[in-house]
């Protein structure tokens, strides 16, 4: 029998004699002891686990069918003579059980027995050291990490290549170097672990053992294999990266794991040991992989829907909904001082005109015309008339106003909304009944739109001291809207 299944057969027994069932088979039959002395007249062929061992040890067994048959043997002996419904008849058939099952894994003869792990054992040297001859020091290049590369002869005294000599791993802890991984892909990189957990357990080791480490081309003697493959992978990079949350999602681990399996086919013909190997193990992972969609609709579902307190993930998004109000109001701040500043270029710009006295009462009565305007709610019809005899000697509304407008509306109160939205409506008769009003800023009247402009910029304020903002934010804010207050008065325009 091959080295590689004898030792996989010594597994099997030792793991039928760790059953409660394997008791009885243990040892040889005793006839003095368990007062049975017509055994040997039914049994001619007596057999048990440990003469089994034995000649295993021994390596008495050609096949592994006779290995199969010695133990089929235990088994009919007993049924013989204990009859079919005896009670060590039926531990028997436990136990010929396990061993059919542990047999379905039996490794084909032509496989490559796993190395096996040496232990360096310290050779204790003599006290004074005069005995050896001192060899001069070498020089060694330097790899990209800072590390010499050292490397011993290529070939030992016994013909075996030896290997590189690489540096200890760091005593560091990786936790600053480690990013967290991401909310969205948290429980398919679960997965990958448990899929992982599957690929390197002791049962898989007769077949996955060549895909723990990355290939060392001196150790295997194949001098050619960088210049075939060209992006190398194994479990233990793998694992690695997983581990470091290198992977933002499972198509990632899997295009990896894909890739060692290419890499194995590509240079391993058909046929071969390790192809076959790689094939066992390609079966293994795309039966765990399967299980993909059932283990995250398990995870997503497992939260319980009623709960005294918002999970960490809520809370987070959250905070994330308050970044983002504050972001946008960081934006309309920076658009408002713009706007500002423009004005206040222009107006240094423009010289004053001859009627300028007249232009600012006109102002301060459009100003006190404005206080009036907010305290009635609703305009009359006498007010409409008045209007439309002067809806030359409103100002139009430029186009840095009317963005301004749009931009500040958005901050009034409901109360207050439900004036500016009244005072669309009464304006406009074919909106009237509408809750949500939703229309194009050129569509309403010069009219409107200044009494609109008047309202926001005097509300904006209060409306922004009600909300829970930064107190710096704030008085940044208050200062812009006071700021252009006092510009928007200037900028009025007579009609042409």
């Amino acid at each position: 029998m091959p080295k590689v299944q004898a030792k996989y057969a010594l597994q099997t027994l030792r793991t039928i004699r760790r059953t409660k069932d394997s008791a009885p088979f243990l040892q040889p039959v005793d006839p003095v002891k368990l007062n049975i002395p017509t055994y040997f007249d039914t049994v001619k062929h007596p057999m048990d686990l440990s003469t089994m061992e034995k000649k295993l040890n021994a390596d008495q067994y050609a096949s592994v069918e006779d290995f199969v048959k010695d133990f089929k043997l235990i088994i009919s002996n007993c049924i013989a003579f204990n009859g079919p419904e005896h009670q060590i008849s039926e531990m028997a058939r436990g136990i010929e059980t396990t061993f059919e099952r542990q047999m379905k894994n039996m490794p084909p003869p032509d496989q490559l027995e796993p190395p096996e792990k040496k232990s360096h054992k310290k050779s204790g040297g003599s006290k004074g050291g005069g005995g050896k001859k001192s060899t001069p020091s070498q020089t060694f290049a330097l790899d990209p990490s800072g590390m010499p590369t050292i490397r011993r002869e290529s070939v030992q005294s016994d013909g075996r290549p030896k290997r590189e000599i690489h540096p200890p791993p760091p005593r560091d802890l990786p936790y600053s170097d480690v990013k967290p991984r991401r909310k969205k892909t948290a429980a398919e990189l679960k997965f990958c672990d448990q899929v992982m957990k599957e690929l390197m357990k002791k049962q898989h080791e007769a077949y996955a053992y060549p895909f723990y480490q990355p290939v060392d081309p001196v150790a295997l003697n194949i001098p050619d294999y960088f210049r075939i493959i060209k992006k190398p992978m194994d479990l233990s990079t793998i694992q690695n990266k997983l581990k470091t949350n290198q992977y933002d999602n499972a198509n990632e681990f899997e295009a990896d794991m894909r890739l060692m399996l290419a890499n194995c086919f590509k240079f391993n013909p058909a046929g071969t040991a390790v192809h076959n190997m790689g094939r066992r193990v390609e079966e293994v992972f795309n039966k765990k992989w399967a299980e993909k969609t059932a283990f995250i609709q398990s995870q997503s579902g497992s939260r319980s829907p009623v709960s005294a307190s918002p999970p960490p993930e809520e809370e987070d998004e959250e905070m994330s909904d308050e970044d983002g109000e504050i972001a946008v109001l960081q934006k309309q701040l920076e658009a408002m001082q713009d706007q500002i500043e423009r004005m206040k270029k222009e107006k240094k710009k423009t010289p004053p005109a001859p009627g300028a006295g007249n232009k600012k009462g006109k102002a301060s009565g459009s100003g006190h015309a404005r206080k009036s305007s907010v305290a009635t709610p609703a305009p009359s019809t006498t007010s409409k008339k008045k209007s439309a005899k002067k809806v030359d000697e409103v100002p139009l509304l430029t186009m840095e106003e009317k963005t301004e407008l749009s931009q500040r509306i958005n901050l009034l109160s409901p109360k207050k909304m439900m004036y500016a939205t009244q005072l669309i409506q009464d304006n406009m008769p074919n909106l009237a009944g509408d809750d949500e009003i939703e229309l194009d800023i050129d569509e309403l009247s010069p009219e409107i739109l200044y009494k609109l402009h008047k309202y926001v910029t005097k509300h904006a304020l209060q409306c922004l001291q009600t909300q829970n903002l930064p107190i710096r934010l704030l008085l940044h804010l208050q200062n812009l809207l006071r700021l252009s207050r006092r510009q928007l008065p200037g900028r009025r325009r007579t009609s042409q």
